[in-house]
């Protein structure tokens, strides 16, 4: 079935999807493309193909459906074609695989990722992430002029606040500590011939990070490796792992889930509540206390 790509990406756009996900339904689009016409044949064919095997390929189908069934006289379908869309069948979305339990990483295990790496500008990424709960692609979002500077200037000793975006380009605002906005603001001073307001304060890639990331944890020994020479994935030091700690951290000291939510940027109290999940460890620790006591 033929139709307009670049329609199809504008209505993306505006349902306010991520730049990934554009692409990744753009991709799906071409390859359905040369299957027919959309009717639940079609589908079938579609999703019994290996490469559209998954919960992403489904929700292209059910997105694509809204789309021919929203721009019906911009692609100029007939009753016929209208009515066979609205007919067929899309396949449900099951719900998220489960997820490995991601172990949090203690305040001296980033002390010592922020002393393995080089420069300023990483360890500053590390800290930003790790005491804001910020996504990368929100931490890549920030630019000079995103820092409420004059609230800072009047409380100093405050927290600060920055502008990020994040999932679908969503807004939101992000605390920082008030002696992390010292270091960021000398940061920027030190640096000063090279930033503009409007000049991103880290102009550095996703795969940049995530690399300084995983080799700081297998300099420091943070990440290990198996008998096999392989990385345990669940010492894998990376940017989301920051983002959970900082939940983790938040949620041991006690504050109430409705305030992790916020600090989060969370939809859904949902989401937060993945980081009730307690460490194995964690656990046999605390059972082990308990059998000594008894």
């Amino acid at each position: 079935m033929k139709f307009d790509l670049i329609l199809f990406q504008e209505y993306l756009q505006l349902k306010q999807l991520s730049k990934k996900t554009i692409k990744e339904y753009t991709a799906y689009a071409l390859r359905f493309q040369t299957i027919g016409a959309f009717n639940s044949m079609s589908i079938s064919r579609f999703l019994t193909e290996k490469i559209n095997q998954n919960n992403v390929g489904r929700s292209f189908i059910l997105t694509l459906k809204k789309f021919l069934l929203y721009y019906k006289d911009e692609l100029k379908l007939t009753d016929e074609e209208f009515k066979g869309i609205a007919q067929a069948e899309v396949p449900p979305i099951s719900g998220r695989k489960r997820t490995k339990i991601i172990v949090p990483l203690t305040s001296q295990e980033v002390e010592l990722l922020e002393k393995t790496l080089e420069t300023e500008e990483l360890k500053l990424m590390l800290l930003i992430c790790y005491n804001a709960g910020l996504r990368i692609q929100e931490l890549l979002s920030i630019k000079i002029s995103s820092f409420n500077w004059e609230k800072i200037k009047q409380n100093p000793s405050e927290m600060g606040e920055v502008v990020v975006f994040g999932k679908g380009g969503k807004e939101r605002i992000a605390l920082i500590p008030s002696w992390l906005i010292l270091r960021i603001k000398e940061f920027i001073k030190t640096n000063a011939g090279k930033y503009k307001p409007d000049s991103l304060l880290f102009n550095r890639s996703r795969e940049f990070f995530e690399k300084a990331m995983l080799q700081a944890g297998i300099k420091s020994g943070i990440t290990r490796r198996n008998n096999e020479g392989k990385l345990i994935e669940s010492t894998r030091t990376n940017p989301h792992r920051l983002r959970h700690s900082y939940a983790g951290n938040l949620l041991r000291k006690g504050v109430d889930l409705r305030y992790i939510k916020e600090a989060m940027g969370h939809s859904s109290i949902n989401s937060t509540q993945i980081y009730t999940q307690i460490d194995k460890e964690e656990l046999k620790e605390k059972l082990q206390e308990v059998n000594e006591k008894t």
